[in-house]
């Protein structure tokens, strides 16, 4: 292709690493690096290439996020720090561009007039892809990292509820939202294994889900008939796994003990200084990770969710973590240096390959936090992570809505956020949760994004749920329906995205990089090509300012026309 540059640079080791640097006009601005959090133009950034945790509230001034960064050193991450970045970007000059390396990297934007990649490496591989538009040069870079397949139907007909507890609660939920007719689609039920009080030094710190991959036979006793009951009521389920293990010993009434199967055939991410499984202190209780460099051990944890989750009749789940692969853990094939990002990849791919053995490929959601390169044709859809339930543009609302943005500009066509955030950081009910006008605002966005979709968060009892009163409930039916109506037009979209690499949620950049005023903004986006949203992002707001293109425009709720002409 003579439109692509092709640049490769191999040094004899042992070489630290290599440097490519390439000029920038002062003016360019530049997308992308994957679901970029805090910042949408990144010129003036140096932005680190490592699958990593994004932490909690990443930079956010608040006592309690200070005082946990005092407890766990580096647990409130920073402006850069994500679970899925990319080593790919794309210019207001619309140039693409791919580095095609996992070893740890860095882009560094600093200089007003260079463009540099750092990657920890003997040898560099990059592709520069100039093109006629930003739209163009998205698609040339997605021929490199692969496309999104749309999503199934279903999936996009309506909501998808968080709710665990048991069958019984489930029930009731769906029966109050049934009452308010919301449409429902799904319901994510991530408890399905059973829950664990966690204390530490005799106080109790949490409740966390049990990583032993069965139905917990108190919780949901019949598991398999839960979900085919929720099948007949035309609602799908979906589950929560990641590639953790815990010792099932631990559990009383455990069937099975899949740490020790794994221990014994060596399936285990193992400490490379004693030959052992290494123990990582996950959540506060010790967890083993399994070695997705192995091909056996790939097919092993594949075949528990063909037999635990597929057979069961579940129709998606939350592929969570993909983060933690330690530098210098030993594996079965390679160097933890160089697999660390495509462990993430790998998790990812695993459960859309047991799905489509067993005849589901078009029919099966995972949804996926962490990724790199090739990420996009990995994973079904991707969720934007852990944010933190406020409104800032650091871990909060807005940084959902630049994650949307900047990892649109990376291939990552089809990605969402928890209604309402996740996190809490809270002393019993004083801190920061979930309030009711969160959540409203929060749903009222994701409407107009891939996909609608709630979660409980990390502390239920503290969080605003859909269902905790009935205008809460009136709120989301009414924004549950809006997002079933533009099913149709997401359809044509995630078909756009399949062939083009091209994001649902698109900033004003994707149509407009060569005019300044939009290149950093993000508090207004199109979905697709025809709707332009500008959502309240802000707490107490009843106004909203909004860049206006040129064309002919009609307001949605009140039908009023307006004609945007500029000089």
């Amino acid at each position: 292709d003579r439109d692509v540059l092709r640049l490769e640079r191999k040094l004899l080791p042992p070489w630290p690493a290599i440097t490519l640097h390439g000029r920038a006009k002062a003016s360019e601005a530049i997308y992308g690096g994957g679901a970029q959090l805090t910042y949408l133009d990144l010129k003036g950034r140096y932005v680190p290439l490592i699958v990593r945790e994004p932490g909690i509230g990443r930079g956010l001034a608040h006592p309690l996020l200070r005082g946990l960064d005092l407890l766990a050193p580096g647990a409130k991450g920073d402006a850069t720090s994500t679970s899925a970045p990319s080593p790919v970007f794309v210019t207001s000059e619309n140039r693409g561009f791919v580095l095609d390396n996992y070893e740890p990297a860095a882009f560094d934007f600093r200089s007003m007039g260079r463009a540099s990649v750092v990657v920890r490496s003997d040898s560099l591989r990059a592709h520069i892809l100039p093109r006629a538009s930003v739209a163009e040069a998205l698609t040339a870079v997605t021929d490199y990292t692969g496309r999104m397949k749309p999503l199934p139907d279903w999936f996009n007909r309506g909501a998808t509820i968080g709710i665990q507890g048991g069958p019984a609660k489930v029930m009731r939920a769906l029966e109050r939202a049934k009452a308010f007719d919301v449409p429902v689609a799904g319901v994510w039920v991530q408890d399905w294994v059973g829950r664990r009080q966690i204390d530490v030094g005799g106080l109790p710190v949490g409740s966390f889900l049990w990583w032993i991959w069965e139905a917990d036979q108190k919780l949901y006793p019949d598991w398999n008939g839960f979900v085919e009951t929720l099948a007949k009521k035309n609602v799908r389920t979906l589950a929560y796994m990641n590639p953790y293990l815990v010792d099932a010993t631990e559990k009383a009434g455990a069937k099975a003990n899949l740490f020790a199967d794994a221990e014994r055939n060596g399936y285990l991410v193992r400490n490379a200084v004693s030959g052992r499984a290494w123990i990582g202190n996950v959540n506060m209780f010790p967890a083993a990770l399994v070695d997705l460099s192995n091909p056996r051990a790939f097919e092993w944890m594949k075949s528990i969710v063909k037999e635990r989750l597929v057979a069961s009749g579940v129709r998606g789940m939350m592929a969570d973590f993909g983060e933690a692969l330690p530098f210098e853990a030993r594996l079965s094939v390679g160097r933890a240096t160089e697999f660390h990002n495509r462990f993430a990849e790998e998790w990812s791919r695993l459960p859309l390959v047991a799905a489509a053995e067993a005849g589901l490929a078009d029919d099966f959601v995972s949804f996926s936090r962490s990724g790199y390169l090739r990420a996009p044709a990995m994973t079904r859809l991707f969720w934007l992570g852990d944010q933190l339930t406020t409104w800032d543009a650091n871990d909060g609302l807005k940084s959902s809505l630049i994650g949307l943005l900047s990892s649109g500009f990376s291939g990552h066509s089809l990605n969402h956020s928890d209604i309402g955030g996740y996190t809490a950081v809270a002393i019993n009910e004083s801190g920061i949760r979930r309030t009711k006008e969160l959540f409203m605002r929060w749903t009222e966005l994701n409407a107009f994004t891939t996909a609608f979709r709630t979660h409980e968060g990390s502390r239920p009892e503290l969080h605003h749920q859909f269902d905790t009163d009935d205008e809460t409930l009136a709120h989301f039916a009414k924004f549950a329906k809006i997002y079933a109506a533009l099913a149709p037009y997401r359809k044509k979209l995630m078909k756009e995205a399949a062939e083009k690499g091209w994001p649902l949620v698109r900033a004003m950049a994707f149509y407009h990089s060569n005019d300044v005023r939009v290149r950093k903004l993000t508090t207004q986006f199109y979905l697709g090509s025809d709707v332009l949203v500008a959502p309240v992002l802000d707490s107490r707001g009843t106004r909203v300012k909004i860049w206006m293109p040129e064309g002919e425009w009609v307001h949605l709720w009140s039908k009023r026309a307006t004609s945007v002409v500029t000089a």
